[in-house]
């Protein structure tokens, strides 16, 4: 609960009850019904994502027919941040599970958009992922394109604005866009209401005496900011950002990080072009593991040391 109210506000009442019962976990205002006799991880586990439902069931109160993940994903989301911190576990990648689970649906082909009615999902996987899974990647996911720091000082803001009045997905999204001050309908449009998920590639490197040319293409149809990471054979880390056109700015960089020209969502296709010969470079998209990409394989490419080198990547990959 210390943890809850530093993250995203106080809890207003005097005692919140955990009584032993049921058959797994179920929320209710002020208290929550868990079941015993497992271990401690699991206990902490299902507590902790029980209890942050006082926050966003109990306090916000969205429509949870209309709008399922605003609930569901956001308790997972702050669940998943808490664990990684009380067990000192997965602090790099505390969304592994939902993050796995969304990409597991959307690689079978059977992902509904989340804008669809509680009651009217074809599969229950295709809900019980959607609410939780890609909800807890939705809020996760958009600190790629607002940054960290505003992503959680706009948790905050959204709670002190909007407990007890029954938000809905136009006010989060509106909060958020206050605190970066970013337009967001872009990432919120594709993430509610369509099943475009996130798969940038690199597809071609050419490397020469004086400079170094890298082509991305964007396959899945989910348009986010790129990091792109280059490693020289001598250990040196560059950071680069290419903001999206559609969010009319970008993150703040981090330091030494390079600013890269925009990136227009209706190209398909990006060439960034460097001053400077990079041999034996490796070449990452998305060091940090921050967005849901489909397709990993396609993220990296490795030199080894030489002078003019070319590569380009294999059809089965794009």
């Amino acid at each position: 609960m210390q943890y809850y109210g530093e993250h995203v506000g106080p809890y207003p009442w005097e005692q919140y009850t955990v009584i032993e019962g049921g058959d797994g976990g179920m929320e209710y205002p002020m208290c929550t019904l868990v079941r015993g006799n497992r271990n401690l991880r699991s206990l902490v586990g299902v507590t902790a994502h029980e209890m942050a439902h006082a926050w966003f069931q109990g306090l916000l109160a969205t429509n949870e027919s209309l709008h399922e993940w605003m609930d569901e994903g956001f308790t997972s989301w702050v669940e998943s941040e808490f664990l990684a911190e009380e067990f000192n576990e997965s602090r790099d990648q505390p969304h592994y599970w939902a993050y796995g689970g969304y990409l597991n649906l959307v690689r079978d082909g059977g992902e509904e958009p989340l804008s669809t009615h509680a009651d009217h999902y074809v599969t229950n996987r295709a809900y019980g992922t959607g609410a939780y899974s890609k909800g807890e990647v939705l809020l996760n996911q958009l600190a790629v394109v607002i940054g960290k720091e505003a992503r959680d000082a706009g948790i905050r803001r959204y709670y002190d604005e909007w407990a007890f009045k029954h938000p809905g997905p136009i006010d989060f999204k509106r909060v958020m866009e206050r605190e970066s001050g970013l337009e967001l309908d872009t990432y919120f449009q594709y993430m509610l209401n369509s099943t475009h998920h996130v798969d940038v590639a690199i597809t071609a490197v050419r490397i020469t005496d004086d400079s170094t040319f890298i082509d991305l293409e964007r396959i899945g149809k989910l348009p986010l900011p790129v990091d792109l990471r280059i490693t020289a054979a001598d250990g040196q880390v560059m950071d680069h950002h290419i903001p999206q056109v559609v969010t009319q700015g970008h993150r703040p960089l981090a330091e030494g990080e390079a600013l890269l020209p925009t990136w227009p969502w209706t190209h398909p296709t990006y060439t960034v072009a460097l001053a400077g010969s990079m041999p034996g470079s490796t070449i990452e998209i998305d060091p940090e593991g921050w967005t849901a990409d489909a397709n990993r394989k396609n993220n990296t490419v490795t030199f080894e040391s030489g002078l003019l080198q070319e590569w380009r990547g294999p059809a089965s990959d794009r």
